[in-house]
């Protein structure tokens, strides 16, 4: 399953690395490419074509022994590729004095966009009254929402017999994959003080 998730993580990047100031567009091209029904989101089995996808492009490009695998080299490869991607896009976009790092301001400039985008998202995919909030059954219909869709998640990349729920092992994997997840985090923040914020930390969904 750590596989798994590498290839998700290094996919998701790779594929769809896009110049500075196109995360929109990079998740237009996203729905572009898996929304087979088009309502402007991607079902579960939307997101598991893209998650294919995603795994297929990332062996390809790393899998430098052709294994059919990530070993510990080439997925180091594929993370510093993911790292050198995110640290290029972040200082075209918010290194304003163009000294190659970022600033105190320039990183709150790069918060202050990553929360406005957060927002404009949640309130297009669940503000349904239109009225440029989030009321208290909107917000509990998105924690519902993502609820649902972090169980499934967990199922998919953990529930290794199929039963449909996850044992006492198979919630230990899921613990133990989580904090390798962590521990690259904390690798890439330590990397983001020497060259600018988020250094190698990868957006998510």
């Amino acid at each position: 399953m750590k596989l798994v998730w590498t290839l998700v993580a290094v996919g998701a990047l790779a594929v769809w690395a896009l110049p500075a100031g196109a995360e929109e567009d990079r998740r237009a091209r996203i729905l572009e490419e898996f929304d087979a029904d088009g309502d402007g989101q991607l079902s579960e089995e939307e997101r598991s074509a893209a998650r294919d996808a995603f795994q297929q492009h990332a062996l390809e490009r790393f899998d430098a022994n052709g294994d059919g695998e990530l070993d510990d080299a080439e997925r180091a490869a594929a993370r510093d590729e993911r790292r050198g991607q995110f640290r290029e896009r972040m200082l075209s976009e918010y290194d304003s004095d163009g000294d190659g790092e970022l600033s105190d301001a320039e990183r709150e400039a790069a918060r202050e966009d990553g929360r406005a985008r957060r927002h404009a998202r949640a309130l297009e995919r669940w503000d349904t009254d239109g009225d440029g909030q989030l009321g208290e059954e909107e917000r509990s219909a998105a924690r519902e929402e993502r609820k649902q869709r972090m169980d499934s998640r967990m199922l998919e990349r953990h529930d290794t017999d199929g039963d449909g729920a996850l044992s006492d092992a198979e919630r230990e994997a899921a613990r133990q994959a989580r904090h390798e997840r962590m521990g690259e985090f904390g690798e890439g923040r330590r990397r983001g003080r020497r060259m600018g914020p988020h250094g190698g930390f990868p957006e998510s969904e």
